[in-house]
């Protein structure tokens, strides 16, 4: 009741859906797994880059950016906060990978708020990024947003400092079987 195409060969395959008509090209519909922990499916980037200033015990959005999934599809996210400024030396800046759903659902994908910064002697102030990288369960087939969330406490900071902004690698990873 089934038919199956096994192609077991060293060689490799190649896939040319062509560009002739507009509409040609190869899309991978349904479930996609491998046998060694699935296979990327998608890669997609985001870039933020307007300073957004944070007070103290607050956060704001400063990179978000869709992405569509097939069923089961786990999200590897890895981020950079872009400069951050601190208005003074008692600020501290952190940041969450969230994944929010169809239903405004918030799930947090990282768990990195350590600071990593350095002194700006030209400019004399402090500069700080901050890198993360997380992963998803498995999804629901959709629309999701991912999205980094700066924070701050202790004083006020300011995120994508100077528009040397936020940046986001994101990979659709098919199921594994």
């Amino acid at each position: 009741n089934y038919s199956q195409l096994k192609l077991d060969w060293d060689t490799g395959i190649i896939i040319d859906g062509g560009t002739d008509y507009g509409k040609s090209g190869v899309k991978i519909e349904g479930p996609v797994s491998s046998t060694n922990g699935g296979m990327v499916l998608q890669t997609k980037e985001a870039y933020g880059n307007t300073a957004t200033s944070i007070s103290s015990s607050a956060s704001a959005v400063i990179c978000s950016t869709t992405i569509t999934v097939l069923a089961n599809s786990k999200l590897a996210v890895w981020a950079h906060s872009g400069q951050i400024h601190n208005i003074s030396t008692s600020a501290n800046a952190n940041m969450l990978i969230q994944l929010v759903d169809s239903s405004s659902n918030v799930t947090n994908i990282s768990d990195h708020n350590g600071n990593h910064y350095w002194w700006d002697q030209t400019h004399n102030i402090d500069r700080q990024f901050i890198t993360g990288q997380g992963i998803s369960g498995a999804l629901s087939a959709g629309t999701y947003t991912v999205r980094i969330l700066g924070g701050a406490y202790g004083a006020t900071v300011t995120m994508n400092f100077q528009n040397q902004g936020s940046h986001m690698i994101i990979q659709e990873i098919s199921e594994a079987l």
